[in-house]
């Protein structure tokens, strides 16, 4: 078995890229679940951080429009 030591930065760095729509950036629309308000997810606020400005529930994040 082989290990390889990796800086504590590194490590740091790395953490939560994860793969595919994650290391993509994550969501490309945030919608209501409740209402079905969408709008464009921007890159570095979470969707349900966000609340919907018609009924005031929190976002969730889905692919792309018209995607659930």
């Amino acid at each position: 078995m082989k290990y390889i030591l990796v800086s504590k930065e590194r490590v740091l760095a790395e953490l939560g890229k994860g793969t595919g729509r994650e290391y993509a950036g994550g969501t490309d629309v945030c919608v209501c679940p409740e209402c079905g308000y969408e709008e464009l997810h921007s890159r570095g606020i979470s969707c349900n951080q966000k609340t919907c400005p018609e009924c005031g529930n929190p976002l969730t994040g889905k692919g792309a429009p018209g995607e659930i």
